[in-house]
Parts: structure tokens; sequence; C-alpha cells
């Protein structure tokens, strides 16, 4: 089966750009292993999603609601800290966080309740200027990062 591979590509000095896709682009074929694993996120969320909604939200969002369960915390984030964002992205998020049915609390914050805990949702925008910053590589060497 030839199905596309969803892998961060290297990129120099040790950053790395991830491709993103949405749901729809995982249910085209899905393996078996993918069909359960977007099974197992909805589930755990409580919710369905549209097939434009972003795969790494859910993701992100279950790992933060499982993080939660596993310190025994009543209280689960989730946060997109954006670098060069379009406004694109941020309209995904508002999307997402409608279909978990979220309150908004505050413009980019988001409120609900999932897994029997809260769940915060919020966007973050990084400051442009922090994005060209130098870094130490795997190396040791110096690069810039951005």
């Amino acid at each position: 089966m030839n199905r596309k591979r969803h892998t961060p590509e290297r990129l120099p000095c040790g950053t790395r750009r991830v491709q993103v896709c949405q749901l729809e682009s995982r249910r085209a074929e899905p393996s078996v292993g993918q069909a359960q694993r977007i099974s197992a996120l909805e589930q755990l969320l409580e919710a369905t999603f549209d097939p434009q909604i972003r795969y790494q939200l859910l993701h992100r969002t279950a790992s933060a609601l499982l993080t939660a369960a596993d310190f025994h915390a009543p209280t689960a984030v989730m946060v997109v800290h954006a670098w060069n964002a379009t406004p694109q992205q941020r309209v995904d998020l508002e999307r997402f966080c409608t279909a978990m049915e979220a309150d908004a609390l505050a413009p980019g914050v988001w409120r609900t309740r999932r897994a029997g805990r809260t769940l915060f949702m919020a966007w973050c925008d990084g400051d442009p200027r922090h994005t060209r910053t130098i870094l130490p590589d795997d190396d040791g060497a110096l690069c810039t990062a951005g």
C-alpha cells in the first residue's frame, strides 16, 4: 500500500518542519492502527470532528488530558504557541474549540470539560523577534533557529 508518511523534515541546525495534516488525509486510506487511533482520540475527546480539523489538535489535546490524568490534576491545558502563523491556522483552532463545545473566555482562550477534567485551550502568538535566535546545534556548533 502506498501511503503518505507524515514525518518531520530534517532542516539545517537541528530545526524541524512538520507537515500539517487534516483528519481527511488520515481517513482517506487509513491503516487499521490509524483508524483505531482516530476513533480512540474522538472517544477520549467526546466529539466527532470535521474532516478539515487538524489531526495534531486532537493528538495534542488528548495528550494534555492524559498527562493531567497521570498527575491526578483536575485541569488540563493545551496551548498552541504559534510563530509566524497564518490567520487560517487560528481559524483552525477556533473550529476545533467549537467542535469541542468550548466556551470562549477571552480572545484566544477557551474552556470545556472532557474526561472528567476542566480543559483550557489557548492560542499564543510568539514574538517574531525570537524566531532568529542563536542556539547550539546537536554537535555544539552555533546556528540560527527560525
